[in-house]
Protein backbone atom coordinates (compact mmCIF):
# COMPACT_ATOMS: atom_id res chain seq x y z
CA UNK A 1 0.00 0.00 0.00
CA UNK A 2 3.02 2.37 1.03
CA UNK A 3 4.61 1.32 -2.60
CA UNK A 4 1.09 2.40 -4.40
CA UNK A 5 0.82 5.97 -2.23
CA UNK A 6 4.93 6.64 -3.07
CA UNK A 7 4.71 5.92 -6.94
CA UNK A 8 0.88 7.04 -7.53
CA UNK A 9 2.23 9.56 -10.47
CA UNK A 10 4.40 7.32 -12.13
CA UNK A 11 1.90 4.34 -11.81
CA UNK A 12 -0.85 6.85 -13.57
CA UNK A 13 1.69 8.10 -16.52
CA UNK A 14 2.24 4.14 -17.11
CA UNK A 15 -1.54 3.68 -17.27
CA UNK A 16 -2.21 6.22 -19.48
CA UNK A 17 0.84 5.17 -21.82
CA UNK A 18 -0.77 1.76 -22.21
CA UNK A 19 -4.36 3.24 -22.35
CA UNK A 20 -3.25 5.09 -25.36
CA UNK A 21 -1.04 2.63 -27.22
CA UNK A 22 -4.08 -0.14 -26.39
CA UNK A 23 -6.78 2.51 -27.71
CA UNK A 24 -6.68 0.75 -31.28
CA UNK A 25 -8.13 -2.18 -29.64
CA UNK A 26 -10.98 -0.70 -28.25
CA UNK A 27 -12.66 -0.05 -31.84
CA UNK A 28 -15.86 -2.26 -32.47
CA UNK A 29 -13.34 -3.77 -35.01
CA UNK A 30 -9.82 -4.80 -36.35
CA UNK A 31 -8.62 -4.58 -39.81
CA UNK A 32 -7.16 -7.42 -41.56
CA UNK A 33 -4.14 -5.97 -42.27
CA UNK A 34 -0.87 -7.26 -43.98
CA UNK A 35 -0.09 -10.18 -41.99
CA UNK A 36 -2.76 -10.99 -39.54
CA UNK A 37 -4.86 -12.98 -41.61
CA UNK A 38 -2.16 -15.16 -42.19
CA UNK A 39 -1.69 -15.07 -38.12
CA UNK A 40 -5.34 -15.62 -37.56
CA UNK A 41 -4.90 -18.77 -40.22
CA UNK A 42 -2.33 -19.89 -38.11
CA UNK A 43 -4.41 -19.77 -34.63
CA UNK A 44 -7.13 -21.43 -36.86
CA UNK A 45 -5.27 -24.67 -37.81
CA UNK A 46 -3.18 -25.11 -34.95
CA UNK A 47 -6.91 -25.55 -33.36
CA UNK A 48 -7.46 -27.97 -35.66
CA UNK A 49 -4.76 -30.07 -35.23
CA UNK A 50 -4.89 -29.43 -31.66
CA UNK A 51 -8.78 -30.69 -32.31
CA UNK A 52 -7.60 -33.89 -34.11
CA UNK A 53 -5.40 -35.01 -31.46
CA UNK A 54 -1.81 -33.52 -33.06
CA UNK A 55 0.54 -32.12 -30.85
CA UNK A 56 3.22 -31.28 -31.66
CA UNK A 57 2.85 -31.11 -35.15
CA UNK A 58 4.24 -28.47 -37.44
CA UNK A 59 2.14 -29.22 -40.54
CA UNK A 60 -0.80 -27.12 -40.16
CA UNK A 61 -3.03 -29.24 -42.44
CA UNK A 62 -6.39 -27.11 -43.34
CA UNK A 63 -4.45 -25.16 -45.57
CA UNK A 64 -4.00 -25.84 -49.43
CA UNK A 65 -7.34 -27.23 -49.47
CA UNK A 66 -6.19 -29.56 -47.32
CA UNK A 67 -2.47 -30.42 -48.67
CA UNK A 68 -1.02 -28.84 -45.53
CA UNK A 69 1.36 -26.81 -45.15
CA UNK A 70 4.70 -26.67 -42.19
CA UNK A 71 4.69 -23.54 -41.44
CA UNK A 72 5.36 -24.65 -37.98
CA UNK A 73 8.55 -26.22 -38.40
CA UNK A 74 9.84 -22.81 -39.58
CA UNK A 75 8.18 -20.43 -37.57
CA UNK A 76 7.54 -21.05 -34.10
CA UNK A 77 4.31 -22.41 -32.68
CA UNK A 78 5.54 -21.91 -28.75
CA UNK A 79 3.62 -18.89 -28.10
CA UNK A 80 0.45 -19.97 -30.61
CA UNK A 81 -0.73 -22.82 -28.83
CA UNK A 82 -2.37 -21.33 -25.64
CA UNK A 83 -4.37 -19.13 -28.21
CA UNK A 84 -5.04 -22.64 -30.34
CA UNK A 85 -5.96 -23.99 -27.19
CA UNK A 86 -9.10 -20.91 -26.45
CA UNK A 87 -10.28 -21.45 -30.23
CA UNK A 88 -10.55 -25.17 -29.69
CA UNK A 89 -12.54 -24.43 -26.64
CA UNK A 90 -14.96 -22.27 -28.62
CA UNK A 91 -13.46 -18.64 -28.64
CA UNK A 92 -13.71 -16.73 -32.07
CA UNK A 93 -10.08 -16.46 -33.64
CA UNK A 94 -11.23 -12.63 -33.44
CA UNK A 95 -11.34 -12.10 -29.44
CA UNK A 96 -8.21 -14.23 -29.27
CA UNK A 97 -6.17 -12.34 -31.59
CA UNK A 98 -7.55 -9.16 -29.67
CA UNK A 99 -6.40 -10.22 -26.58
CA UNK A 100 -2.88 -11.55 -27.69
CA UNK A 101 -1.91 -8.42 -29.24
CA UNK A 102 -3.34 -6.16 -25.74
CA UNK A 103 -0.54 -8.75 -24.23
CA UNK A 104 2.53 -7.95 -26.63
CA UNK A 105 1.67 -4.39 -26.48
CA UNK A 106 1.74 -4.19 -22.09
CA UNK A 107 4.49 -6.72 -22.11
CA UNK A 108 7.01 -4.66 -24.67
CA UNK A 109 5.96 -1.31 -22.42
CA UNK A 110 6.31 -3.20 -19.15
CA UNK A 111 9.50 -5.03 -20.62
CA UNK A 112 10.90 -1.53 -21.79
CA UNK A 113 10.07 -0.13 -18.33
CA UNK A 114 12.06 -2.62 -16.57
CA UNK A 115 15.07 -2.65 -18.62
CA UNK A 116 15.91 0.66 -18.88
CA UNK A 117 15.72 0.81 -15.25
CA UNK A 118 18.53 -1.80 -14.89
CA UNK A 119 20.67 -0.17 -17.85
CA UNK A 120 20.10 3.45 -17.04
CA UNK A 121 19.28 3.51 -12.96
CA UNK A 122 16.92 5.90 -12.89
CA UNK A 123 13.14 5.80 -12.33
CA UNK A 124 12.91 8.50 -14.77
CA UNK A 125 14.26 7.22 -17.56
CA UNK A 126 12.35 3.63 -16.58
CA UNK A 127 8.84 6.00 -17.22
CA UNK A 128 10.54 8.13 -19.85
CA UNK A 129 11.21 4.57 -22.26
CA UNK A 130 8.03 3.01 -21.79
CA UNK A 131 6.38 6.17 -23.31
CA UNK A 132 8.80 6.23 -25.99
CA UNK A 133 8.60 2.39 -26.38
CA UNK A 134 5.20 1.68 -26.65
CA UNK A 135 4.12 5.16 -28.34
CA UNK A 136 6.34 5.13 -31.30
CA UNK A 137 5.42 4.60 -34.79
CA UNK A 138 7.19 1.53 -35.37
CA UNK A 139 5.84 -0.27 -32.83
CA UNK A 140 2.55 0.51 -33.21
CA UNK A 141 2.58 0.06 -37.01
CA UNK A 142 4.14 -3.43 -36.60
CA UNK A 143 1.52 -4.37 -33.83
CA UNK A 144 -1.56 -2.65 -35.82
CA UNK A 145 -0.93 -1.70 -39.65
CA UNK A 146 1.49 -4.85 -40.62
CA UNK A 147 -0.12 -7.34 -37.73
CA UNK A 148 3.34 -9.02 -38.19
CA UNK A 149 2.51 -11.49 -34.88
CA UNK A 150 6.62 -12.59 -34.67
CA UNK A 151 7.83 -9.54 -34.79
CA UNK A 152 5.49 -8.05 -32.83
CA UNK A 153 6.46 -10.92 -29.91
CA UNK A 154 10.16 -9.63 -30.73
CA UNK A 155 9.43 -6.33 -29.35
CA UNK A 156 9.02 -7.73 -26.04
CA UNK A 157 12.02 -10.04 -26.52
CA UNK A 158 14.85 -7.81 -27.36
CA UNK A 159 14.81 -5.37 -24.68
CA UNK A 160 15.43 -8.66 -22.58
CA UNK A 161 18.46 -9.28 -24.91
CA UNK A 162 20.14 -6.10 -24.47
CA UNK A 163 20.11 -6.68 -20.61
CA UNK A 164 21.39 -9.85 -21.26
CA UNK A 165 24.14 -8.69 -22.80
CA UNK A 166 24.63 -5.54 -20.18
CA UNK A 167 24.64 -7.95 -17.53
CA UNK A 168 27.21 -10.43 -18.95
CA UNK A 169 29.54 -8.09 -20.58
CA UNK A 170 29.19 -5.08 -17.62
CA UNK A 171 27.76 -6.58 -14.41
CA UNK A 172 26.93 -9.56 -12.77
CA UNK A 173 28.11 -12.50 -15.08
CA UNK A 174 25.94 -14.64 -12.57
CA UNK A 175 23.03 -13.89 -14.74
CA UNK A 176 23.80 -15.25 -18.01
CA UNK A 177 20.64 -17.23 -17.61
CA UNK A 178 18.76 -14.05 -18.66
CA UNK A 179 20.52 -14.06 -21.69
CA UNK A 180 19.72 -18.09 -22.57
CA UNK A 181 15.94 -17.13 -22.13
CA UNK A 182 15.80 -14.00 -23.83
CA UNK A 183 17.31 -15.72 -26.99
CA UNK A 184 15.08 -18.69 -26.47
CA UNK A 185 11.98 -16.99 -26.44
CA UNK A 186 12.86 -14.49 -29.53
CA UNK A 187 14.01 -18.00 -31.89
CA UNK A 188 10.58 -19.77 -31.33
CA UNK A 189 8.91 -16.22 -31.87
CA UNK A 190 10.91 -14.60 -34.87
CA UNK A 191 13.54 -16.09 -36.62
CA UNK A 192 14.93 -12.96 -38.96
CA UNK A 193 15.04 -11.13 -35.40
CA UNK A 194 16.62 -13.52 -33.81
CA UNK A 195 19.39 -13.43 -36.25
CA UNK A 196 19.54 -9.89 -36.48
CA UNK A 197 20.13 -9.73 -32.81
CA UNK A 198 22.44 -12.73 -32.94
CA UNK A 199 24.20 -10.53 -35.19
CA UNK A 200 24.25 -7.38 -32.57
CA UNK A 201 25.58 -10.09 -29.95
CA UNK A 202 28.48 -11.45 -31.75
CA UNK A 203 29.79 -7.45 -32.39
CA UNK A 204 29.31 -6.60 -28.74
CA UNK A 205 31.40 -9.62 -27.43
CA UNK A 206 33.96 -8.85 -30.10
CA UNK A 207 34.12 -5.47 -28.55
CA UNK A 208 34.42 -6.61 -25.54
CA UNK A 209 36.79 -9.55 -25.89
CA UNK A 210 39.59 -8.17 -23.39
CA UNK A 211 36.19 -7.63 -20.79
CA UNK A 212 35.05 -11.30 -21.25
CA UNK A 213 38.02 -12.90 -21.37
CA UNK A 214 39.84 -11.00 -18.14
CA UNK A 215 37.44 -12.43 -15.11
CA UNK A 216 36.24 -15.75 -17.40
CA UNK A 217 33.02 -14.02 -18.42
CA UNK A 218 33.21 -16.28 -21.29
CA UNK A 219 32.64 -19.15 -20.01
CA UNK A 220 28.83 -17.63 -18.65
CA UNK A 221 28.96 -16.87 -22.38
CA UNK A 222 29.08 -20.23 -23.54
CA UNK A 223 26.53 -21.69 -20.42
CA UNK A 224 24.18 -18.79 -22.25
CA UNK A 225 24.75 -20.50 -25.37
CA UNK A 226 24.01 -23.74 -24.20
CA UNK A 227 21.06 -23.73 -21.96
CA UNK A 228 19.41 -21.60 -24.93
CA UNK A 229 20.47 -24.27 -27.53
CA UNK A 230 19.08 -27.11 -24.92
CA UNK A 231 16.08 -25.32 -24.35
CA UNK A 232 14.74 -24.61 -27.78
CA UNK A 233 16.14 -27.81 -29.40
CA UNK A 234 12.18 -29.69 -30.19
CA UNK A 235 12.66 -26.28 -32.47
CA UNK A 236 15.85 -25.85 -33.89
CA UNK A 237 15.75 -29.28 -34.60
CA UNK A 238 13.13 -30.06 -36.75
CA UNK A 239 13.86 -26.79 -38.27
CA UNK A 240 17.63 -27.68 -39.67
CA UNK A 241 15.98 -31.22 -40.53
CA UNK A 242 13.23 -30.02 -42.86
CA UNK A 243 14.98 -26.99 -44.27
CA UNK A 244 17.98 -29.09 -45.19
CA UNK A 245 15.43 -31.90 -47.03
CA UNK A 246 14.78 -29.82 -50.23
CA UNK A 247 14.62 -26.14 -51.79
CA UNK A 248 11.80 -23.80 -50.71
CA UNK A 249 10.64 -20.89 -52.41
CA UNK A 250 12.96 -18.21 -52.09
CA UNK A 251 10.61 -14.80 -51.33
CA UNK A 252 14.13 -12.51 -51.20
CA UNK A 253 14.06 -11.51 -54.57
CA UNK A 254 11.60 -9.76 -56.86
CA UNK A 255 10.02 -12.51 -58.68
CA UNK A 256 9.50 -9.93 -62.14
CA UNK A 257 13.17 -8.61 -62.01
CA UNK A 258 15.00 -11.26 -59.60
CA UNK A 259 16.85 -8.47 -57.96
CA UNK A 260 16.87 -8.60 -54.30
CA UNK A 261 13.83 -7.08 -52.57
CA UNK A 262 15.93 -5.53 -49.74
CA UNK A 263 17.93 -3.34 -51.91
CA UNK A 264 14.84 -1.51 -52.75
CA UNK A 265 13.78 -0.89 -49.14
CA UNK A 266 15.89 1.56 -47.54
CA UNK A 267 14.58 4.47 -45.86
CA UNK A 268 15.28 8.29 -46.68
CA UNK A 269 16.89 9.85 -43.89
CA UNK A 270 15.10 13.29 -44.46
CA UNK A 271 12.25 11.09 -44.69
CA UNK A 272 12.37 9.99 -41.29
CA UNK A 273 12.14 13.43 -40.08
CA UNK A 274 8.71 13.88 -41.92
CA UNK A 275 5.23 13.47 -40.23
CA UNK A 276 3.95 12.63 -43.75
CA UNK A 277 5.59 9.32 -44.53
CA UNK A 278 4.24 7.62 -40.96
CA UNK A 279 2.57 5.52 -42.89
CA UNK A 280 5.77 4.06 -44.98
CA UNK A 281 7.07 0.33 -43.47
CA UNK A 282 9.80 1.14 -40.99
CA UNK A 283 9.29 4.61 -39.78
CA UNK A 284 10.51 5.80 -36.34
CA UNK A 285 9.80 9.05 -36.72
CA UNK A 286 11.91 12.35 -35.88
CA UNK A 287 11.57 12.64 -31.74
CA UNK A 288 13.78 9.08 -31.62
CA UNK A 289 16.53 10.34 -33.96
CA UNK A 290 16.54 14.40 -33.20
CA UNK A 291 17.40 13.47 -29.01
CA UNK A 292 20.14 11.21 -29.67
CA UNK A 293 21.43 13.64 -32.01
CA UNK A 294 21.44 17.13 -30.25
CA UNK A 295 23.03 14.51 -27.54
CA UNK A 296 25.47 13.92 -29.47
CA UNK A 297 26.27 17.22 -30.54
CA UNK A 298 26.33 18.20 -26.14
CA UNK A 299 28.59 15.73 -25.93
CA UNK A 300 31.23 15.82 -28.86
CA UNK A 301 31.42 19.63 -28.27
CA UNK A 302 31.47 19.78 -23.89
CA UNK A 303 31.88 16.31 -22.71
CA UNK A 304 33.72 13.77 -24.90
CA UNK A 305 34.50 11.84 -22.58
CA UNK A 306 31.44 10.70 -21.70
CA UNK A 307 28.84 10.28 -24.45
CA UNK A 308 25.96 8.68 -22.48
CA UNK A 309 27.35 8.16 -19.33
CA UNK A 310 27.17 5.02 -19.91
CA UNK A 311 29.72 2.44 -21.66
CA UNK A 312 26.93 -0.01 -22.71
CA UNK A 313 24.86 2.63 -23.89
CA UNK A 314 27.71 4.23 -25.75
CA UNK A 315 28.57 0.95 -27.66
CA UNK A 316 24.86 0.75 -28.59
CA UNK A 317 24.84 4.25 -29.80
CA UNK A 318 27.62 3.83 -32.47
CA UNK A 319 26.28 0.28 -33.22
CA UNK A 320 22.70 1.51 -33.67
CA UNK A 321 24.50 4.99 -35.88
CA UNK A 322 26.67 2.07 -38.17
CA UNK A 323 22.97 0.03 -38.96
CA UNK A 324 20.95 3.21 -39.27
CA UNK A 325 23.63 4.13 -42.05
CA UNK A 326 23.02 1.00 -43.74
CA UNK A 327 19.15 1.34 -43.62
CA UNK A 328 19.42 5.03 -45.03
CA UNK A 329 22.02 4.59 -47.46
CA UNK A 330 21.85 3.08 -50.80
CA UNK A 331 25.97 2.89 -51.26
CA UNK A 332 26.00 1.43 -47.28
CA UNK A 333 24.13 -1.09 -48.43
CA UNK A 334 25.45 -1.92 -51.39
CA UNK A 335 28.76 -2.53 -49.90
CA UNK A 336 27.07 -4.43 -46.84
CA UNK A 337 26.10 -7.00 -49.06
CA UNK A 338 28.62 -7.38 -50.54
CA UNK A 339 30.34 -8.42 -47.36
CA UNK A 340 27.06 -9.92 -46.09
CA UNK A 341 25.21 -11.62 -48.69
CA UNK A 342 23.11 -13.65 -46.75
CA UNK A 343 21.75 -10.54 -45.15
CA UNK A 344 19.55 -10.56 -48.27
CA UNK A 345 16.85 -13.09 -46.39
CA UNK A 346 15.60 -10.31 -44.64
CA UNK A 347 14.19 -8.96 -46.97
CA UNK A 348 14.07 -5.41 -46.02
CA UNK A 349 16.17 -3.50 -44.58
CA UNK A 350 14.06 -1.47 -42.47
CA UNK A 351 14.21 -4.70 -40.01
CA UNK A 352 16.75 -3.28 -38.56
CA UNK A 353 14.41 -1.35 -36.35
CA UNK A 354 13.90 -4.14 -34.22
CA UNK A 355 17.25 -3.29 -32.48
CA UNK A 356 17.82 0.24 -33.59
CA UNK A 357 14.88 1.12 -31.95
CA UNK A 358 14.99 0.17 -28.61
CA UNK A 359 18.45 1.02 -28.21
CA UNK A 360 17.51 4.74 -29.75
CA UNK A 361 15.09 4.42 -26.76
CA UNK A 362 17.48 3.44 -24.39
CA UNK A 363 18.94 6.55 -25.32
CA UNK A 364 16.77 9.21 -25.40
CA UNK A 365 15.22 7.88 -22.07
CA UNK A 366 18.77 8.78 -20.41
CA UNK A 367 19.23 11.66 -22.08
CA UNK A 368 16.30 13.14 -21.33
CA UNK A 369 16.16 11.57 -17.39
CA UNK A 370 19.72 13.27 -16.92
CA UNK A 371 18.00 16.14 -18.39
CA UNK A 372 15.47 16.77 -15.77
CA UNK A 373 17.53 15.62 -12.99
CA UNK A 374 19.76 18.42 -13.77
CA UNK A 375 17.19 21.01 -12.01
CA UNK A 376 17.05 20.98 -8.67
CA UNK A 377 13.97 21.97 -8.04
CA UNK A 378 11.48 19.17 -7.43
CA UNK A 379 8.63 21.40 -8.97
CA UNK A 380 10.06 22.40 -12.06
CA UNK A 381 11.66 18.81 -12.65
CA UNK A 382 8.23 17.14 -11.99
CA UNK A 383 6.41 19.49 -14.38
CA UNK A 384 9.37 19.02 -16.97
CA UNK A 385 8.74 15.46 -16.85
CA UNK A 386 4.80 15.83 -17.10
CA UNK A 387 5.82 18.26 -20.48
CA UNK A 388 8.04 15.52 -22.06
CA UNK A 389 5.03 12.98 -21.46
CA UNK A 390 2.54 14.46 -22.67
CA UNK A 391 4.52 15.42 -25.68
CA UNK A 392 5.01 11.56 -26.00
CA UNK A 393 1.26 10.64 -25.81
CA UNK A 394 0.45 13.67 -28.18
CA UNK A 395 3.02 13.01 -30.62
CA UNK A 396 1.17 9.06 -30.52
CA UNK A 397 -1.99 10.33 -31.10
CA UNK A 398 -1.10 11.33 -34.42
CA UNK A 399 0.30 8.02 -36.08
CA UNK A 400 -2.57 6.24 -34.41
CA UNK A 401 -5.10 8.24 -36.58
CA UNK A 402 -2.93 7.91 -39.60
CA UNK A 403 -2.57 4.15 -39.13
CA UNK A 404 -6.24 3.76 -38.85
CA UNK A 405 -6.97 6.07 -41.77
CA UNK A 406 -4.18 3.68 -43.72
CA UNK A 407 -5.73 0.64 -42.91
CA UNK A 408 -9.32 1.80 -43.88
CA UNK A 409 -8.60 2.21 -46.88
CA UNK A 410 -6.54 -0.74 -47.31
CA UNK A 411 -7.91 -3.32 -45.57
CA UNK A 412 -11.11 -5.76 -44.94
CA UNK A 413 -12.95 -5.19 -41.81
CA UNK A 414 -12.26 -8.26 -39.38
CA UNK A 415 -15.87 -8.88 -37.57
CA UNK A 416 -16.10 -10.81 -34.44
CA UNK A 417 -18.79 -13.37 -36.48
CA UNK A 418 -16.79 -13.26 -39.31
CA UNK A 419 -14.54 -16.84 -39.58
CA UNK A 420 -10.85 -17.39 -41.09
CA UNK A 421 -11.60 -19.29 -43.42
CA UNK A 422 -9.14 -17.58 -46.74
CA UNK A 423 -5.92 -19.47 -45.13
CA UNK A 424 -3.26 -17.13 -46.92
CA UNK A 425 0.24 -18.89 -47.14
CA UNK A 426 1.45 -15.28 -47.31
CA UNK A 427 4.57 -15.00 -49.55
CA UNK A 428 4.99 -19.16 -49.42
CA UNK A 429 8.34 -18.92 -47.57
CA UNK A 430 8.44 -22.81 -46.77
CA UNK A 431 6.72 -24.21 -49.75
CA UNK A 432 8.81 -26.45 -51.94
CA UNK A 433 10.47 -24.45 -54.94
CA UNK A 434 8.61 -26.36 -57.18
CA UNK A 435 5.47 -26.66 -55.69
CA UNK A 436 4.30 -22.67 -57.61
CA UNK A 437 5.60 -23.85 -60.96
CA UNK A 438 3.04 -26.03 -61.24
CA UNK A 439 0.20 -25.41 -58.60
CA UNK A 440 -1.64 -22.14 -57.47
CA UNK A 441 -2.04 -21.94 -53.87
CA UNK A 442 -5.12 -20.33 -54.13
CA UNK A 443 -7.14 -22.47 -56.50
CA UNK A 444 -5.64 -26.11 -56.00
CA UNK A 445 -7.74 -28.66 -54.83
CA UNK A 446 -6.70 -32.00 -53.32
CA UNK A 447 -9.93 -34.18 -55.13
CA UNK A 448 -9.11 -32.76 -58.57
CA UNK A 449 -5.25 -33.60 -57.95
CA UNK A 450 -5.76 -37.16 -57.37
CA UNK A 451 -8.77 -37.74 -60.15
CA UNK A 452 -6.18 -36.48 -62.97
CA UNK A 453 -4.07 -39.89 -62.11
CA UNK A 454 -5.16 -43.00 -64.31
CA UNK A 455 -6.67 -45.99 -61.51
CA UNK A 456 -6.50 -43.24 -58.24
CA UNK A 457 -9.39 -42.09 -56.17
CA UNK A 458 -8.78 -40.23 -52.65
CA UNK A 459 -10.70 -41.45 -50.21
CA UNK A 460 -10.25 -39.25 -47.67
CA UNK A 461 -7.66 -36.53 -46.23
CA UNK A 462 -8.02 -35.44 -42.70
CA UNK A 463 -5.48 -34.56 -40.46
CA UNK A 464 -4.97 -37.71 -39.38
CA UNK A 465 -4.64 -39.66 -42.33
CA UNK A 466 -4.89 -39.75 -46.46
CA UNK A 467 -6.28 -42.34 -47.70
CA UNK A 468 -6.48 -43.54 -51.71
CA UNK A 469 -7.63 -46.21 -53.67
CA UNK A 470 -6.07 -47.85 -56.85
CA UNK A 471 -6.82 -50.32 -59.88
CA UNK A 472 -4.58 -52.18 -61.49
CA UNK A 473 -4.00 -48.81 -64.05
CA UNK A 474 -1.84 -47.58 -60.94
CA UNK A 475 -0.03 -50.71 -61.01
CA UNK A 476 3.84 -50.01 -60.93
CA UNK A 477 3.38 -46.29 -61.36
CA UNK A 478 4.05 -43.31 -58.92
CA UNK A 479 1.37 -41.95 -57.51
CA UNK A 480 1.59 -38.50 -56.43
CA UNK A 481 0.04 -37.96 -52.72
CA UNK A 482 -2.03 -34.78 -52.19
CA UNK A 483 -0.11 -33.58 -49.50
CA UNK A 484 3.13 -31.00 -49.66
CA UNK A 485 6.35 -32.91 -48.77
CA UNK A 486 7.85 -32.44 -45.78
CA UNK A 487 9.73 -35.40 -43.93
CA UNK A 488 8.02 -37.78 -41.51
CA UNK A 489 5.10 -38.54 -43.98
CA UNK A 490 4.96 -42.51 -43.77
CA UNK A 491 2.99 -44.89 -46.36
CA UNK A 492 1.00 -48.06 -46.08
CA UNK A 493 -0.29 -49.95 -48.87
CA UNK A 494 -2.82 -52.81 -47.93
CA UNK A 495 -3.76 -55.55 -50.79
CA UNK A 496 -7.12 -57.19 -49.55
CA UNK A 497 -7.02 -56.01 -45.77
CA UNK A 498 -2.99 -57.39 -45.83
CA UNK A 499 -0.24 -54.79 -45.26
CA UNK A 500 2.31 -55.42 -48.45
CA UNK A 501 4.59 -52.65 -47.82
CA UNK A 502 5.23 -49.62 -45.86
CA UNK A 503 8.00 -46.40 -45.79
CA UNK A 504 8.39 -43.22 -45.97
CA UNK A 505 6.74 -40.87 -48.84
CA UNK A 506 9.34 -39.02 -51.11
CA UNK A 507 9.48 -35.99 -52.63
CA UNK A 508 7.26 -35.76 -56.24
CA UNK A 509 8.46 -33.52 -58.84
CA UNK A 510 5.88 -31.05 -58.20
CA UNK A 511 6.52 -30.49 -54.22
CA UNK A 512 4.08 -32.98 -53.42
CA UNK A 513 4.37 -36.19 -52.13
CA UNK A 514 5.04 -39.55 -53.89
CA UNK A 515 4.65 -43.13 -53.72
CA UNK A 516 5.61 -45.73 -56.02
CA UNK A 517 3.49 -48.76 -56.17
CA UNK A 518 4.54 -52.12 -56.73
CA UNK A 519 4.08 -54.38 -60.11
CA UNK A 520 0.03 -55.98 -59.80
CA UNK A 521 -0.92 -53.88 -56.42
CA UNK A 522 -4.44 -52.80 -56.30
CA UNK A 523 -5.65 -51.78 -53.29
CA UNK A 524 -5.43 -48.89 -50.57
CA UNK A 525 -2.60 -46.14 -49.63
CA UNK A 526 -2.66 -45.35 -46.48
CA UNK A 527 -0.31 -41.98 -45.29
CA UNK A 528 -0.07 -40.63 -41.82
CA UNK A 529 2.21 -38.31 -40.25
CA UNK A 530 4.77 -39.37 -37.91
CA UNK A 531 7.38 -37.09 -35.87
CA UNK A 532 11.35 -37.65 -37.42
CA UNK A 533 13.67 -39.80 -35.33
CA UNK A 534 15.67 -36.63 -35.38
CA UNK A 535 12.58 -34.33 -33.85
CA UNK A 536 12.14 -37.35 -31.15
CA UNK A 537 15.34 -36.42 -30.18
CA UNK A 538 15.65 -33.26 -30.54
CA UNK A 539 12.37 -32.98 -27.77
CA UNK A 540 13.97 -35.27 -25.78
CA UNK A 541 17.21 -32.82 -25.11
CA UNK A 542 14.31 -30.06 -24.94
CA UNK A 543 12.60 -32.18 -22.23
CA UNK A 544 15.12 -33.17 -20.15
CA UNK A 545 16.93 -29.60 -19.91
CA UNK A 546 13.58 -27.82 -18.84
CA UNK A 547 12.99 -30.99 -16.20
CA UNK A 548 16.51 -30.13 -15.15
CA UNK A 549 16.45 -26.68 -15.14
CA UNK A 550 13.44 -27.67 -12.75
CA UNK A 551 15.02 -29.36 -10.51
CA UNK A 552 18.18 -27.30 -10.74
CA UNK A 553 15.69 -24.11 -9.37
CA UNK A 554 14.33 -26.05 -7.02
CA UNK A 555 16.83 -27.12 -5.45
CA UNK A 556 18.30 -22.93 -5.26
CA UNK A 557 15.05 -21.95 -3.84
CA UNK A 558 15.65 -25.00 -1.14
CA UNK A 559 19.12 -23.85 0.10
CA UNK A 560 18.03 -20.28 0.22
CA UNK A 561 14.58 -20.54 2.30
CA UNK A 562 15.26 -20.17 5.87
CA UNK A 563 15.57 -22.83 8.30
CA UNK A 564 12.77 -22.57 11.44
CA UNK A 565 13.86 -24.02 14.50
CA UNK A 566 11.41 -25.92 16.83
Amino acid sequence: MNYLKSHTKPIAWLTLIIAVALSPLFMNHLYGSFDLTFHMARISTLAQNLQAGHFPNGIHNAYLSGLGYGIGFFYGNFFLYPLAGLVSLGLPVYTVIRLFLALIIVSAILSMAYVAQQICHNPRASLLAAGLYGLTNYVLFAVYARGALGESLALIWVPWILLGLYQLIFQAKTKWWLLAFSFSALLVSHIISFMLMLGLALVLTILNLKRLTQDKRWLALLKAAGLALGLTAAFWGPFVQQYAAQAFNDTAYNPKTGWPLIITTGLQALGELNPLSMNSFGYVGPFLILVPLVSLGYHLLFNRRRLTGNPFLTQLFWLAALAALVVVSQSALNLTLKLLPGLRVIQVIWRFNIFIVPILVLISANVLAQLVTHFKAPKVSQRLMGVILLLLVANAAIPLQQTHAFLRDQSKHLTQSQATNWYTVSQGEYLPVNFKKYHDPNTVNQWALSSQQAGVRLISNNPNQTTLATTAKAAGKPITIPKTYYRGYQYKLYQKNQLIKAGPVTLNYDGLGKVTLPPNFKGRIQVTYHSTTLAKIAGAISLLTWLGLGLFTLRRWRQRKPSHSA
